[in-house]
Formats: C-alpha cells, structure tokens, sequence
C-alpha cells in the first residue's frame, strides 16, 4: 500500500535574531512576518504548522485562531499541555477552532520537560504522573468527541458529571468526529501513552538505527498494529553539499555562551527523556556529526528540534527515505531561515521523496502482482 511521508513545518514564534547561537528575545508577536509565513505555507505541500507551547511564548490558542484566517488549505498543529486546562473546556475551544476553519486541526498534546517550568502553571506532579494524567485526560476529550449521551468520568486524576457540549468537531469530512492526536516524548511511559490514547507518537530525532530499535519496541498485537512514529527535527538544505555545511555553521556563528550555560542548565533541571537524550546525543557526537548527514551542531542552543538532516537535495531526500523505512511516517520541520528552507525543501526536496516513494510503490506493486 502507497502511504506518503506526511511533512510539517514548525511555526517561527520566536522574534528574529542573528542566529540561533543568540538568546530569545521578547515573547511579543511579529504578526506581519506570522501572516506571511502562514500564507506562505498554505500555498506549499506541507500538511500543518506546528503551534508550540511554552512560557516564553504567545498562548497557541488564540495565535492559531487569528492566524487561520489567512488560510485555506493548511492544517494547523495546536501544540498543548495536558493538564493545565479542564478537559471539558478544551475539547470545547478545539472545537469552535475547528468550525472557525473547517476542521483543519490536529493536536499535539505535550506533558511538559520542566518541574520548574511546570510550577510556573502551578502544577507539581512528576515525569510519569503527568503522562498517566494525560492518558485520563484524552479518555475524557475522546469520549466528548465520540458522545452520544453526556459523559461522566471517575479517575485519578478528573472526575466529570453529565459533561456535554453542544457545539461539536467538525470537518469537511462527515466522519471525521475529531482531531488527529500526536503525542510527544522520547519515554517508554511516552511511548506507552501514545500507543494507547494518540493516532502517532512524537519524538525528537535520532538516527534511522536508533529509531528502528524504538520502532521496533512499541507493543503490537493482532488487533493493535505498532502506532506510526513522528520526527521533529530541522533540515537544511541547499544546492551542493559544501553550501550546507557553510550554512549550518552560519546557525550558530559568533555563539552566545551565557545563552549556551543556561540551556544547559535548563537541561540539567529538565526530567523529560528527550530533552536529556538529544542534548546527549550532542554532547557525544564526533565533531557534531552523528552521520554524514545528521548535525548536532545547534543542538546546545535550540534544543532537540535542531537535530538537522544537513546536505544537498538528494542527500536529504535520501536520508528522509532511510527514515521511512526505520518506520517514520511524518515529519514536523523547522530550518534557518525558517521561511526559505520551507520554500527550498518543498521546492527541492520534497520532489525527490515523491519520485522515491512512487518508485517504491511501483516496485510493491510489481511483487504484490508475481
């Protein structure tokens, strides 16, 4: 069966800044260079913008509501944490954003990386406690969406009566009753959680060997077939391979190293898996070079999403197969600049995937046939 890679990009919240060596600046909204990019994106090949979440950013809620009206085709990925709003209540504005623009809305339901960073949403509970809080919490969103009758719930960590709401998901297709979730975490409780309660697990990037293993690690029974495997990660790409590497070392030119020291001590404070696990695939990495193809270097600056696929169009394009074949099924990109390495992997790359995987398709069919 033919199932193309599915690509998505990584909405630029951040204000601009000379490279990603540099401390963030205010979390203010340059709406103009936001609305460009959304209708930059929507005229493209790429499935959703990825709305992140965190205290140093704008609410994604709003920001996707007022950005989706310079859209029509794109999805938007509303990146949000489970537990710092009622169950109720979010299903609730989920769906009026979905009767806003169609239904094009998926979600990404994070569990946080941070006890500091939790405290500041008032919320104390461990690594493992917040991620079985968020198996209850899609319980409840997933019995509103499907609901015939109201709901009502009793665990651990909610308890409902008679819940219901009135306004429903809605979609241009009729049979569509609500949101595809992904669920992020390099954990096996991550693992386990998305597995049971999501549509693809979410995680930072490894290499194609590392990911097989993972892949290879998730339950699969007769009934329940393996969850497909998402990859945030960023790409640069150009024409030659040397243009590449000049590029990638322009990322992180003339660094900020009190900017550096804090994120490592934000990584040091952090007691989410990926966090840990990407910075210390950095850390390791024979002069920031996990392969030929996959560079670490912004690593200590940006975190697990600039774990970049570095190279000309087919290297990229080839190692992105290599992923598919290690069980991958879509990708949340992001790239410096972020709005022309979209343009130039959709222009460039994305081309080169689609004549792979058609040829790979041709070549099961020919097999399926004999």
């Amino acid at each position: 069966m033919f199932n193309p890679l599915k690509f998505h990009w990584a909405l630029p919240i951040e204000a601009a800044k000379k490279n990603e060596a540099q401390a963030d600046r205010s979390g203010g909204i340059d709406l103009e260079a936001l609305v460009e990019f959304v209708s930059c994106a929507d005229k493209l090949q790429i499935e959703s913008l990825l709305t992140p979440f965190g205290f140093h950013m704008p609410d994604p809620i709003a920001l996707l509501g007022r950005l989706s009206a310079h859209t029509e085709r794109v999805g938007f990925m509303l990146a949000y944490r489970a537990g710092l709003m009622s169950p109720t209540l979010f299903v609730q504005q989920v769906n009026t954003l979905s009767h806003l623009f169609n239904g094009r809305i998926s979600l990404n339901i994070i569990c946080g990386y941070s006890p500091v960073e939790q405290g500041y949403y008032g919320d104390f509970l461990s690594h493992d406690e917040r991620f079985e809080r968020a198996g209850e919490y899609l319980d409840i969103c997933s019995a509103l969406w499907n609901a015939t009758n109201p709901v009502s719930y009793a665990g651990k960590h909610y308890q409902l009566q008679d819940a219901q709401l009135n306004t429903k998901f809605t979609s241009l297709r009729s049979e569509v009753r609500q949101p595809k979730i992904y669920l992020s975490g390099n954990s096996k409780i991550a693992n386990h959680t998305a597995s049971q309660h999501a549509q693809c697990w979410l995680r930072y990037g490894d290499t194609p060997e590392k990911i097989v293993a993972s892949h290879s690690s998730i339950a699969q029974t007769e009934y329940k077939p393996r969850i497909p495997i998402g990859l945030r990660m960023s790409v640069i790409v150009r024409q030659t391979r040397e243009e590449s590497i000049e590029a990638a070392f322009r990322v992180v030119e003339n660094p900020d190293l009190k900017w550096k020291e804090f994120i490592k001590t934000v990584v040091d404070k952090s007691d989410s898996v990926a966090v840990k696990s990407t910075y210390e695939l950095a850390e390791k990495a024979n002069s920031e070079w996990l392969g030929p193809n996959l560079w670490s270097g912004a690593v200590p600056y940006r975190g697990g999403p600039a774990l970049a696929l570095v190279g000309n169009y087919d290297e990229v394009a080839n190692e992105i197969m290599r992923y598919k074949f290690a069980g991958v099924s879509e990708f949340i990109l992001s790239g410096w600049p972020t709005l022309a390495e979209m343009q130039g992997f959709c222009d460039n790359v994305l081309p080169r995937v689609r004549a792979m995987e058609q040829l790979e398709s041709s070549i099961e069919v020919q097999e399926y046939a004999v």
